[in-house]
């Protein structure tokens, strides 16, 4: 059952001409342009460090010292997400500092960041490390306790590097510019919002490859949100 409208369609579509109408940069390069060089960027990163780096540590091969170290240094060499913010690596230092059970917090953020096979697991997935994340905050009981808040972000996050065309980050430009045009109502329920968005998503992809003639992914579908947000990336 479609979630969007048909006039929320045509609002979408309408941030899809703009993005595509955007002005050129001094160099004379075009939104579009721009937003293709930095995916492929994106995609390479993924492919040669980060995606590995993942899948070793989800099988034990490198502990999570050197899993945390690696990924924050993947991103300071470009952040190419907006990983070292609030949602990302605040979160993830948040979360370490509340959770001093070295082997439960590795089964835990195991357990949480590997991709989910359906939307039905994402939901429970970030239901279960909500409950986990609750749990350790009220146990440190100071400020600085890890925010539940960023939990769809931070795992959608390692869920797109490991299959970017399923699961979109869930980062608040994009949630800003879909409630903005409309297509999205928040709730305190993290997991539902999540899978809402996620199927948002899914048919914008749909609706932009019509308008367009050409696919649309998750990548693609985030450019014109960010966009339409007024944060586009160079």
């Amino acid at each position: 059952m479609p979630i969007l409208t048909g006039d929320q369609i045509k609002r979408a579509n309408g941030a899809l001409d703009a993005w595509l109408a955007a002005p050129s940069d001094p160099d004379g390069r075009t939104r579009l342009e721009l937003d293709e060089e930095r995916d492929a960027q994106r995609k390479q990163a993924i492919d040669d460090a980060i995606r590995p780096l993942v899948m070793d540590y989800l099988t034990e091969s490198v502990d999570f010292d050197d899993f945390k170290t690696r990924i924050v240094s993947a991103n300071q060499r470009r952040d190419l997400w907006d990983f070292l913010g609030v949602e990302g690596l605040g979160f993830f230092d948040a979360y370490v500092a509340a959770a001093p059970d070295v082997k439960a917090r590795d089964r835990e953020l195991r357990q949480a960041i590997s991709a989910p096979t359906s939307n039905n697991l994402a939901r429970v997935k970030i239901q279960d490390f909500v409950s986990h994340v609750k749990r350790h905050g009220a146990q440190l009981n100071e400020d600085g306790s890890p925010d539940p808040a960023s939990i769809p972000y931070f795992l959608s996050w390692f869920w797109q590097c490991q299959d970017r065309d399923t699961w979109p980050i869930c980062n608040s430009a994009c949630v800003t510019a879909m409630l903005r045009l409309k297509l999205l109502r928040t709730t305190d329920d993290f997991a539902d919002d999540y899978v809402v968005l996620k199927q948002i998503y899914e048919e914008l992809a749909d609706a932009f490859k019509n308008r367009r003639g050409k696919f649309f992914g998750c990548y693609e579908v985030e450019r014109v949100l960010r966009h339409a947000a007024g944060t586009a990336q160079a």
